[in-house]
């Protein structure tokens, strides 16, 4: 019951309030006390009821009534009412002030009416308003009952608890990217990301009243395993809320926490689906290109011409959750999620499939979100050359030995270390898991193009290039060799140089190429 509502009843109208007013103060109990130490069992939200007489007859009696008030008040009372006249002449001047100070209200009750009176009308006025209050709760109850019955979506729960709180409110999630404004978008400015972003006010289970920007309103957030989603925000100009609208509250945000359980188990699931698929791709165990395709578009992915593969390893990371990493990199503002494919392999690293057009720009905003997040943990990070789809094994195996040379990197004082494959030459083989197959994949790159080239233009490029290596890269002596002028070894080095695309004036070309060699030798392919 509000004061307000209590100063309605009709044995108390004639009552005079002797210190303050508090309309919207709630009235729990009420409890007739005529003892000095009566105040000791009071709770929260009583109202009390003397005659004083326990600080009469003393000339000490002000002292001690105001000391019973204080105790009242201590306990969070809800307001005294006293007769005046019979055992107290007056209400003491300190205990006015100390009442108005602290918000208490003090009654000087009709001496005409018997003690009997007052305490009927307020108990039975008690008892109704706690009848209205339950059969308001089963309303409340039964339309939140109803919602999920007829398996309402977000916007109707939103519906549904404005039709209770008669009160502006939106419904935000943040990773959903979802926001229900009910029955319209308020007239604020308030960037809902920076309040879920940084947790204002600190993220708390019960209901917060807060102001912001000069906006009061009432916060509920909404946690699922410790992990901020989102909120309800109650946009109230008063900081008082109702226990209606407060259970109207936490039973919308019970109700809208089921459904980002709901939406984080059906995300589960197809990342579980989508990390199956990233395996296939990478260890080329899909039937046909056709099916590729398809499963791309079931993921509703845009497909690429080219794609590099970026292998992340995070060091120390037991208890970085896998679910929530790929989650927490799934919510980087720039990420183009359409595009973009995110899994895990068996190693516990990062998969990240990245179209080559917006490689740069996707691994810039994974390193810089790695760097805020970890900023102390160690991070690998080893990325490949461009490749389709169907040749994304040869991906995987250019971005594990990346990822190698990353982890033994012990130049770099960054603690995020990154190797891009395409400027490797001599570690390839060095950090390959195998390195006579590294070497034919080497040839295959390099040799294997010049031998198909000569045998279509029936050229001697090979030729000429292996008695330039016998030479030491002199051209005079490669031209003696072969009896030809030193300008046409020139021509068919240069030739080559634009086949393989490669400066033949590089050592590390020269290595490559000297290894390229070499598994030819040993496997009698010249």
């Amino acid at each position: 019951m509000l004061f307000k509502e209590l100063m309605e009843l009709n044995f108390l109208k004639e009552s005079e309030v002797l210190t303050t007013c508090p309309l919207k103060n709630r009235m729990n109990n009420i409890t007739f006390i005529d003892s000095p130490d009566g105040n000791q069992w009071i709770k929260k939200g009583d109202f009390v009821l003397t005659t004083g007489y326990f600080a009469s007859g003393t000339n000490d009696w002000e002292e001690r009534f105001y000391m019973f008030i204080k105790g009242v008040i201590d306990r969070k009372g809800f307001g005294l009412g006293v007769k005046i006249g019979r055992h107290i002449p007056y209400l003491p001047k300190e205990v006015q002030l100390y009442a108005i100070k602290n918000n208490f209200p003090i009654l000087k009750l009709n001496n005409g009416i018997a003690w009997s009176d007052f305490l009927w009308e307020i108990t039975h006025a008690l008892s109704k308003a706690k009848d209205d209050e339950i059969h308001q709760l089963n309303t409340i109850y039964e339309k939140f009952h109803n919602h999920m019955k007829e398996k309402g979506d977000i916007h109707q729960l939103a519906k549904v608890l404005y039709s209770i709180i008669k009160i502006p409110l939106t419904i935000y999630f943040k990773k959903m990217n979802v926001r229900i404004d009910y029955p319209e978008q308020p007239n604020h400015t308030i960037n809902l990301d920076y309040l879920i972003s940084t947790a204002f006010y600190g993220i708390s289970n019960q209901i917060q009243i807060v102001k912001y920007e000069q906006t009061l309103f009432t916060i509920k957030w909404i946690n699922e395993k410790n992990s901020l989603e989102g909120g309800i925000f109650v946009w109230s100009d008063s900081a008082e809320l109702t226990p209606k609208i407060k259970i109207a509250v936490e039973q919308a945000a019970i109700i809208a926490n089921l459904e980002v359980e709901n939406q984080n188990i059906i995300k589960t699931i197809e990342q579980r689906h989508l990390n199956d698929f990233i395996l296939e791709l990478i260890n080329n165990s899909f039937e046909t290109k056709h099916y590729v395709q398809n499963k791309m578009n079931y993921f509703d992915f845009e497909i690429a011409n080219n794609y590099r593969l970026l292998l992340i390893n995070i060091e120390h990371n037991e208890g970085i959750s896998k679910k929530s990493l790929i989650n927490q990199v799934k919510s980087i503002q720039n990420l183009v999620l359409n595009k973009v494919l995110i899994g895990q392999n068996y190693d516990n690293n990062l998969i990240i499939i990245i179209p080559e057009d917006i490689f740069e720009l996707t691994k810039r905003e994974l390193l810089n979100f790695l760097d805020k997040k970890f900023p102390t943990i160690n991070i690998n990070c080893g990325a490949s050359r461009p490749y389709a789809l169907p040749e994304l094994p040869k991906a995987q195996r250019e971005a594990k030995i990346a990822l190698r040379i990353s982890k033994e990197n012990r130049l770099q004082e960054n603690h995020i270390t990154f190797s891009n494959f395409e400027h490797l030459n001599i570690e390839r083989i060095m950090f390959s898991e195998s390195t006579t197959e590294e070497a034919q994949n080497i040839y295959k790159e390099t040799l294997h193009k010049v031998i198909e080239y000569d045998k279509y233009h029936k050229t001697e490029l090979l030729n000429t290039l292996h008695f330039y290596f016998e030479c030491n890269l002199n051209v005079e002596m490669t031209g003696e060799r072969l009896f030809i002028h030193k300008n046409t070894v020139r021509y068919r080095l240069k030739s080559i140089s634009s086949l393989l695309n490669v400066n033949l004036d590089s050592l590390n070309t020269i290595i490559l190429l000297k290894i390229a060699f070499t598994y030819i030798y040993f496997n009698e392919l010249y």
